[in-house]
């Protein structure tokens, strides 16, 4: 498989988990900035033609592929998701995982229920007020949860059968893509083999380790014109382990490999990394030009770099980030790129507004317990029957 190949799998994966398809959306805990998870993504409850199906079942036959060939697939789903491929049993915690407001509130009421005297049943009725079976779901539409669940209205009596149906529609959410997922999943990986792993060895086989092995590549490694002692090599090892993130990492990866996540054994390693000293830029400083003027230069179907004699550990950094930055795709590589605000201090982005909040009926707030960092509001679980529907 070569770096074009590994190049478009990212870009397909990237552009997946974006807005620029109505496939996938930010789990609530992003968008209420709250809880774990929030770089999650899950399918989006509205897509449910005929037309995305067969789209889900193509990422799932992507999915299949990922495990039969090791090319890993940099998907950030979250464990409801890989427990509906594999059938194993959702638990609320798997969905408070992407949606910590609502199922901590729900958990709330279900516990004041079971102390609830007859004369705060009363006063229940009145501030439910008009509220019926039906709530806003993970892509914000309001949805019903039992048939003719509009024209139902919730009371004191019927909030415990409301807050089970909740959570019952919450399990199986996305029951229609991961169906698809499966469906895809089956055509290229026997089906019957899905069950022998646990959901946990299902991700590592499809998306592998989001974290760089920093230890592994380095001994899956092999030098041509340099060793392992020159001090720009050493200098390479300082900066992946020092001075990236993870997410640099990854970019770096990208940028060396086509692909922005390692195989997680050494066996599933295909070719060594080779790294092998610049000969244009050692050329260059022979005929009088500085070393910093050059850049890394990458073979992605060899998984090989050329890397010029940097002499400091910040330059180093610098130019291995520049070259990952600015091309990290195959066909950025022979565009002229202006990179001179790469690192300039005032990157000119506008400052982030603060998402948009919906708030709960006030009987909520008086008996949810929210975390102190939870600054977002829960969004609202209840639906008044005064809202127009679609």
């Amino acid at each position: 498989v070569g770096g074009l190949y590994r190049d478009s799998v990212e870009m397909i994966c990237e552009e997946l988990q974006s807005s620029a398809l109505p496939l996938f959306l930010p789990c609530p805990n992003k968008r209420g900035n709250v809880g774990i998870n929030q770089d999650k993504w899950i399918p989006n409850p509205s897509s449910t033609d005929r037309k995305y199906l067969s789209m889900y079942k193509f990422i799932g036959q992507l999915m299949g592929m990922a495990v039969r060939t090791q090319q890993f697939l940099p998907l950030d789903f979250p464990s409801i998701i890989w427990k509906s491929l594999v059938n194993a049993p959702i638990t609320r915690h798997d969905v408070m995982m992407i949606d910590y407001h609502a199922f901590r509130l729900i958990e709330n009421i279900q516990k004041s229920l079971v102390s609830l005297e007859r004369s705060r049943a009363e006063v229940l009725d009145e501030v439910l007020g008009d509220a019926v079976f039906a709530t806003t779901c993970s892509d914000k539409k309001l949805r019903e949860l039992r048939p003719n669940g509009f024209q139902i209205q919730v009371t004191a009596a019927n909030l415990g059968e409301f807050c089970e149906e909740f959570v019952q529609y919450r399990f199986s959410e996305f029951k229609l893509m991961t169906d698809a997922f499966r469906e895809g999943l089956a055509s290229i990986v026997p089906i019957t083999v899905l069950s022998l792993f646990t959901w946990q060895e299902l991700e590592l086989q499809v998306c592998g380790l989001k974290s760089l092995n920093v230890d592994l590549l380095q001994k899956m490694t092999r030098y041509r014109n340099c060793s392992e002692n020159d001090m720009h090599i050493q200098l390479f090892w300082k900066v992946l382990r020092e001075k990236l993130d993870q997410a640099q990492q990854a970019k770096l990866l990208q940028f060396i490999w086509g692909r922005s996540r390692l195989p997680t054994r050494e066996q599933d390693f295909k070719a060594k990394f080779q790294i092998e000293s610049c000969p244009m830029a050692e050329r260059g400083v022979d005929r009088g030009l500085k070393v910093q003027d050059y850049l890394p230069i990458a073979h992605t179907c060899f998984f090989q770099l050329e890397l010029p004699k940097y002499p400091t550990m910040e330059l180093m950094y610098t130019k291995l980030m520049m070259a990952a930055e600015h091309c990290s795709s195959i066909d950025m590589d022979h565009e002229v790129v202006e990179v001179s605000a790469l690192f300039d201090d005032d990157d000119g982005e506008e400052e982030m507004t603060e998402l948009d909040r919906a708030q709960a009926p006030p009987f909520f707030h008086s008996i949810s317990e929210r975390s102190e960092d939870a600054s977002a509001e829960p969004p609202p679980l209840f639906s008044q029957d005064s809202v127009d529907y679609e």
